[in-house]
């Protein structure tokens, strides 16, 4: 763990307030559902590189809800969701390319709301539940949103790693409402 990635978390938590103790909550006995994070599940992401998608694995949390997944009915396959974006991950991306003050200030600008596309999902008290990737917390990018079929997620009992309590999933669906749902800055046609 670098001092750079503890000092990234420590600023996202003064940042964000007094929200960032209510996040989580307990995850036992929870179906697949939106706000639920799932370890080891394979998803799509873009490689700028080869200018293809490739399968990556990673910690997921889950936006659809439950309703729309955990039953036996048609168009319940598959599951929209964000992978997580690790601050040990983000740290090391930005001090490589010397780019820690940029990083700096983007943490401060994500947990003050002003970064529409990101928002900071704290690291858990180790009394709800000690997910050692989460230790510093993690950036939730909403446009990387995708979908995924259930099979990705392998043993959904063994792959749960936590759930956002209620204030946890309000501050969520919030952060996704503001992304997806603000009035755009083009002006659309109007027809009579």
């Amino acid at each position: 763990m670098s001092e750079f990635a503890d000092e990234l978390c420590n600023l996202a938590l003064k940042s964000l307030g007094d929200i960032a103790g209510k996040i989580y909550g307990q995850s036992a006995d929870l179906s697949i559902g939106a706000g639920v994070l799932y370890k080891d599940t394979s998803y799509a992401s873009y490689d700028s590189e080869t200018e293809r998608f490739k399968a990556l694995q990673g910690m997921f949390l889950v936006l659809t809800h439950e309703c729309d997944v955990a039953n036996e009915r048609d168009f319940n396959e598959f599951v929209v969701g964000v992978p997580l974006i690790f601050i040990e991950d983000f740290a090391h991306k930005y001090q490589a390319a010397s780019r820690m003050d940029e990083a700096r200030s983007l943490i401060v600008n994500v947990c003050k709301g002003n970064v529409n596309q990101l928002y900071y999902l704290p690291p858990p008290s180790p009394l709800v539940a000690n997910v050692q990737a989460l230790r510093l917390g993690a950036l939730v990018y909403l446009n990387a949103m995708c979908s995924n079929h259930l099979k990705q997620f392998g043993d959904l009992e063994q792959n749960r790693v936590c759930a956002l309590s209620e204030q946890g999933l309000e501050y969520a669906d919030n952060m996704l409402r503001r992304h997806l749902f603000r009035p755009k800055a083009d002006q659309l046609s109007k027809l009579a």
